[in-house]
């Protein structure tokens, strides 16, 4: 495996930052770039798109309004009435005949683009039209076609718009686009169909004169059939060898959008007109934005590579000036022993580098005092840390006296003082048996209830055995008595509340020892007294005394740790701290009422359950 010098790490080290450095601008800048392109190129097609439909309403408005000149007319319709009558003479027919004519002409007139307008009905047999000569054969065949008649009827606003097709009635081959208007009288009697038809090419002119000449305008109707380009035109031909339009309509699933066609990516716009029910889709191959990336990734690969190369040379000369004192200290410390562990770096005047040089001397002094007292530290350390959390006594003397008192007691018929050595002597076996360090919770309360039995009697008042100073109350669920802890947790408790809550409080005094079980990883301890509770002094020097514990078993310090507290409530709280770790919580506080409350809680922290 190859090993590269320090300097050639470093210099491999700074390049690579500087690389991700400019590789993580030029990804945002370009990132940002491309979007704000696109987003233009969008809007700029989402704007013409909008201005071809738009036009394309209008064109249609302008022909529904001329429509509305034959529909709305009173004369028109007062001519058409005396022609469906049946008793009409055939003067009087060629005359009114003549001048629906020149009311249609009138149209053509005013609308300068319009080709052709028809007013005809295929159920009573009527035809007049504006314009060229009529195909006869074609205006016989279509007069006679009642389904064909009926489908050209309006549905929707008495106004049909036909897409381009080929004119019905004339004989030549022109296509135009043309709308529908149903005519009524002011009775609603239906006398027939207006048909007002343009030429093609004015809607030819509104897509290529709204649209660049890179972008392609598809129109489709309500059916998705393409409409324009129309079929019968070159345009068409030209569409449909590139693509296919009537398949490609289905990938325009949003207002504005990518499409991938014959490999190539082009953009496209859609939009929906509500007058005609047409579909205005413009597709564009966004070469301006492609040329412009393209350059843009030539000239920040171009320039990258000569910011690397220029980096690379400065960072190779600075690194090479910066690390030669650093490589003299290397050198020097490779060949520190136990032996001779001192430095002697020649000034070359780098103050870093002497003060680097005197450090090194002062640690390596430290060092070889530490290691002649590490071990005899480390020894004293960890007896000291254990002789804090155990008591080591031997009182088989107390023992042997205690049994004699009780055998003395019960033979001069005192069986007070009898009961009075056996719990003492059971309280002496519990403390001093150094095999348990675990007991049951069961044991620890027979352990608090002989305490407390025994300073019941010592607060008696023999001139009044009636009168009890000293009661309790310990309620311990069964499941709860078989868990296991460390042995002398309650009883210093206790102890405490005695002492120190009931010495300044007159009798009666009450102490209640409550447990709570959910599992055995998830338990606690609560016990409370009627006594004078914790003043804001001893409260202040337990919290800190807790806090400086945890902060040294945090760092290590074991030696402090011991140091802290004695006997009583520090020492349960470091006991079960040690032993249980996270999983222990302590609560001590002054009860509501009176007196003072300690919770010992045991509770692993996966364990979501509370108590109620």
């Amino acid at each position: 495996m190859i090993k590269f010098s320090f300097n050639t790490k470093l210099l491999v080290g700074l390049t690579l930052i500087i690389f991700v450095i400019f590789l993580t601008l030029f990804l945002i800048f370009y990132k940002y770039y491309s979007d704000t392109s696109l987003e233009n190129e969008y809007s700029k097609l989402s704007h013409s798109t909008e201005s071809v439909s738009s036009h394309i309403d209008e064109l249609f408005n302008q022909m529904s309004m001329a429509g509305l000149y034959i529909s709305k007319n009173d004369f028109v319709n007062e001519l058409l009435v005396n022609i469906l009558k049946e008793d009409i003479s055939s003067y009087d027919m060629i005359k009114n005949s003549g001048q629906i004519r020149d009311q249609l002409k009138i149209l053509t007139y005013s609308f300068p683009n319009a080709t052709n307008v028809v007013l005809f009905n295929a159920n009573r047999n009527f035809y007049f039209h504006s314009g060229l000569t009529d195909h006869d054969e074609e205006v016989s065949r279509r007069m006679n076609d009642l389904d064909w008649y009926n489908s050209l009827i309006p549905e929707k606003n008495n106004l049909r718009i036909l897409p381009p097709h080929q004119d019905f009635w004339v004989q030549i081959k022109r296509p135009v686009i043309s709308i529908i208007r149903i005519i009524e009288s002011s009775s609603d009697f239906d006398f027939g169909l207006l048909e007002f038809d343009i030429p093609y090419w004015n809607l030819e002119n509104i897509c290529t004169s709204n649209a660049s000449t890179d972008t392609q305008v598809l129109i489709y109707n309500e059916d998705q059939d393409l409409i324009y380009p129309y079929k019968e035109t070159r345009d068409y031909q030209k569409v449909v060898q590139k693509i296919d339009p009537e398949k490609l309509y289905q990938n325009f699933s949003s207002e504005t959008g990518s499409i991938l066609v014959n490999n190539s990516r082009y953009i496209y716009s859609k939009h929906h007109s509500d007058l005609t029910n047409w579909t205005t889709v413009l597709i564009n191959y966004p070469s301006a934005l492609i040329q412009s990336q393209r350059f843009f990734r030539i000239f920040f690969f171009t320039f990258s590579i000569l910011i690397l190369i220029l980096v690379i040379c400065a960072f190779s000369l600075l690194i090479n000036r910066l690390t030669r004192p650093l490589n003299n200290l290397m050198a020097h410390i490779k060949e520190v022993r136990l032996d001779q562990m001192h430095l002697n770096l020649p000034y070359d005047g780098n103050d870093d580098i002497q003060l680097l040089n005197d450090s090194f001397n002062i640690m390596f002094n430290n060092i070889k005092d530490s290691i002649n007292e590490l071990y005899e530290g480390k020894l004293r350390e960890v007896n000291a840390h254990l002789l804090a959390l155990q008591a080591q006594i031997n009182p088989h003397f107390i023992f042997n006296t205690l049994n004699v008192i009780s055998a003395s007691a019960e033979k001069n018929d005192n069986p007070e003082t009898a009961i009075i050595c056996n719990q003492l002597s059971h309280m002496l076996r519990y403390v001093s048996n150094s095999n348990l360090t675990f007991v049951s919770i069961s044991d620890e309360i027979e352990h608090v209830i002989n305490y407390l039995d025994l300073m019941k009697t010592h607060y008696t008042d023999f001139n009044q055995p009636d009168l009890v100073h000293l009661t309790y109350h310990i309620q311990i669920p069964t499941e709860l008595s078989s868990i296991k802890v460390p042995k002398m947790i309650l009883q210093p408790l206790i102890e405490n509340s005695i002492n120190h809550g009931f010495k300044d409080t007159m009798p009666p005094w009450h102490v209640s020892i409550t447990g709570c079980y959910i599992s055995e990883n998830n338990w606690a301890i609560t016990i409370m007294d009627n006594g004078s509770g914790f003043n804001n002094e001893i409260i202040e020097v337990l919290h800190y005394k807790i806090n400086n514990y945890q902060e040294n078993l945090k760092k290590g310090h074991f030696r402090q740790n011991t140091e802290i507290g004695g006997m009583g409530i520090m020492t349960t709280y470091m006991r079960l701290k040690i032993h249980y770790k996270s999983a222990f919580s302590f609560e001590f506080k002054n009860n509501d009422s009176k007196g003072a409350y300690i919770k010992l809680q045991i509770k692993d922290l996966e364990d979501d359950q509370e108590y109620d």
